[in-house]
């Protein structure tokens, strides 16, 4: 077994430094030793392979984004937060990876802000719900909240005061993407972080992070990741 696992490796050289890279940065924003980082990376594969098979049995979907998932995860687990607050769920990738880092440290609790399925322009088959790929395993750590996160967004800012992540997935126009971010930032604890999907979109997060001048930040292909840090 152990002899075939380096084969395949040996004949995937991009994945391996791909990997190393991932390890590497995420070590350094998270302040995280590499061996701890390595362990969630590790998990966070099992939840991708778990999410596509999830996938495949319930509505032949295989749109998981390895990538987003092992970092998504990775992040929640060092972070151990209390609250995740996320906008765009769609099929509910994004929600599961976190949602099952959240499960194994047996800590945190996940709001999700979606525009109802009847006005959703996301890509979710016909006779599957926002959130399907969501098992009940992972649901009592989930708060899912329908409407429009310009209005959402705020109020349930407001209500929890504090967050320690935030992930933005919903509209990504220009205008949308810098009012959440803005919105977000400010109710960010000292040590929160940030992410975002989609930042090839337009110059929304390249112009936030001259906005805020924050002294970590870093891209995950086209993920966003800031840390906010002491402030």
């Amino acid at each position: 077994m152990k002899l075939n696992k380096i084969l395949n490796a040996l004949s995937h050289p991009g994945a391996i430094i791909d990997y190393v890279f991932r390890c590497k940065k995420l070590s350094k924003i998270l302040f995280a030793h590499k061996t701890e980082i390595d362990k969630f990376l590790r998990e966070a594969d099992e939840v991708a392979k778990e999410l596509e098979i999830f996938g495949k049995a319930h509505g032949n979907f295989t749109g998981v984004r390895l990538l987003d998932c092992s970092v998504l995860y990775t992040v929640v687990r060092v972070l151990r937060p209390k609250i995740v607050v996320e906008t765009g769920v769609s099929n509910g990738v994004s929600s599961r990876c976190i949602l099952e880092a959240l499960k194994r440290s047996n800590h945190g609790i996940l709001y999700s802000i979606d525009l109802p399925r009847e006005i959703s322009l996301a890509a979710i088959p016909p006779d599957k719900e926002i959130g399907w790929l969501v098992p009940d395993s992972v649901r009592k750590r989930w708060k899912l909240i329908l409407g429009d996160s310009k209005e959402v967004l705020p109020r349930l800012l407001s209500e929890c005061g504090e967050i320690d992540i935030f992930l933005h997935d919903s509209d990504h126009s220009y205008e949308h993407m810098i009012f959440e971010f803005r919105t977000a930032w400010k109710h960010l604890n000292r040590n929160g972080m940030l992410l975002a999907h989609d930042i090839n979109q337009n110059k929304a997060f390249e112009d936030f992070i001259r906005e805020v001048k924050p002294p970590i930040y870093t891209t995950f292909g086209i993920l966003g990741v800031i840390k906010k840090v002491g402030k």
